[in-house]
């Protein structure tokens, strides 16, 4: 969720609307390259299950494709309005985390200082031009699994979301040392806060003001082509799925709390119906070293393989087969295979753009797609036959066996690019990592609503309409 890079945004006004017990807020889609906290937008310290010594970067200048997986990547801000008076700046906005923390205007790396950070993109608050602004005294520090970082200083401040939603005495920090050009709206349970001392966080404030009846929001992200999304505060907009939106319970800690926002997952199964016409499969020549991977024949070596992404990377363990050929894919068959995740917890986040898998379980999927399928570390992906991208194409996840959310191919099979012949290459949208996460290319198949007293998460497959039938969540 930090961001340095070129981008082309499709801003839109903000749109209000605020009713008995919910407020609406639109929040603006961007697309850009090098997206490289969308994939770890989780705090070190919360994160345990990311080995920091597994993260480093590369230099990626001598990739022979033209365009990389990051090209496909997309996030989610909002605009926000603090101090007085009012300043406006945008955040992303992110389920992964629980706090609000914004750009100071002295940060020394932006370029009005002399630094490489783009901070006037997203906007600066400058706390000392702001007559309500008050410091509490504890300093600020946030870092991610991209080496990225943030410090300053917490305090106090008016905070408006919508023109009818403001909050007095907000807490949330301003950073004012920061290799980040976008701060951070962070929804998610107060036992995430990265302050020492924990506070009221904006969605719990809101209910403690009186402005929505429970620490609760829906969000609709839309299709990969909209340039906008809307969450709703206290609201749910029954417009905006089909079938039954189904509460699956959160999953507890050793200790029985809630922590993360993540729930039971069952099993992933893929649906195949049209392969289409495959490119010509990349070979070690076009695609540089690849780790060439087989589901079911010859001796496999343990290994590493890397999964790298705009300057950082994941490692983890794989098995690897040398000189699997990859099929026709014209000639397979209807596929429907299912592939056990034993109710085992994942996380449900909109500030992550892909979908993260264990690497045996995303290898045993990748083998059922596309058998013989390979890692490339310079596409960045598993290359998979261009064709699977059809609408008829789906995977099915299952949720504790109670909902089912299928996400078609059109959403998770990636162009990465062209090898050295010039021929389409394309990766799946869903990458290894141990901490298993249902990114944003999730989210756009599924209404979600987040509700942090009962500790559910309702899901629901999503209807894509400008249509609304908002009713206040109780």
């Amino acid at each position: 969720m930090l961001f340095t890079r070129f981008l082309t945004p499709a801003y839109l006004a903000l749109a209000a609307h605020a009713s008995d017990g919910f407020y609406k807020m639109d929040f603006n889609l961007l697309h850009g390259e090098d997206l490289s906290s969308a994939l770890s937008n989780f705090l070190v310290d919360i994160g345990k299950e990311f080995p920091v010594e597994d993260l480093f970067g590369r230099d990626s200048k001598d990739l022979p494709f033209a365009v990389s997986v990051a090209n496909e990547q997309t996030f989610y801000v909002t605009n926000v309005t603090i101090g007085t008076p009012p300043v406006s700046v945008e955040v992303l906005l992110d389920s992964g985390s629980s706090d609000l923390w914004v750009m100071s205007s002295i940060n020394p790396q932006c370029h009005s200082h002399g630094g490489d950070v783009d901070c006037d993109r997203y906007g600066t608050f400058n706390e000392s031009a702001s007559s309500t602004w008050q410091p509490n005294g504890e300093n600020f520090s946030i870092s991610y699994l991209d080496k990225t970082y943030a410090r300053g200083a917490w305090g106090t401040d008016v905070v408006s979301l919508t023109p009818q939603l403001k909050l007095d005495n907000a807490t949330f920090a301003v950073a004012d040392d920061s290799d980040s050009n976008v701060g951070v709206f962070g929804i998610a349970y107060q036992v995430q806060e990265s302050a020492q001392k924990k506070y009221t966080n904006i969605p719990a404030l809101m209910k403690e003001q009186g402005l929505i009846n429970k620490i609760a929001y829906s969000l609709y992200l839309g299709t990969s082509s909209d340039t906008s999304g809307t969450i709703l505060f206290g609201g749910v907009d029954r417009a905006k799925y089909s079938g039954e939106l189904v509460p699956i319970d959160i999953t507890k800690d050793q200790n029985g709390n809630p922590h993360l926002l993540q729930i039971p997952l069952k099993s992933i199964s893929a649906h195949i119906v049209n392969r289409g016409v495959p490119p010509p499969t990349p070979t070690s020549t076009a695609t540089g070293n690849v780790p060439h991977i087989a589901a079911t024949t010859g001796t496999p070596t343990e290994g590493k393989f890397v999964f790298d992404f705009g300057g950082f990377a994941f490692a983890a363990n794989s098995t690897s087969i040398p000189g699997t050929p990859e099929p026709s894919a014209s000639s397979s068959p209807i596929l429907n295979n299912t592939v056990d995740f034993g109710n085992k917890p994942i996380i449900v986040d909109s500030g992550t753009t892909l979908t993260l898998l264990p690497n045996a379980t995303l290898y045993e999927l990748v083998q059922n797609i596309a058998p013989g399928a390979v890692y490339n570390e310079n596409a960045r992906g598993y290359i998979v036959p261009c064709g699977l991208k059809q609408k008829e194409n789906y995977i099915k996840y299952d949720f504790n066996g109670q909902t089912t959310i299928n996400v078609p191919f059109t959403d998770l099979v990636l162009e990465a690019g062209h090898d050295a012949t010039g021929n389409l290459v394309c990766a799946f949208g869903i990458v290894p990592n141990d901490q298993p996460i249902v990114g944003s290319n999730f989210l756009r198949s599924a209404y979600a609503v987040f509700d942090l007293d009962d500790d559910t998460i309702s899901l629901a497959q999503i209807k894509y309409t400008t249509s609304e039938h908002i009713r206040v969540i109780e």
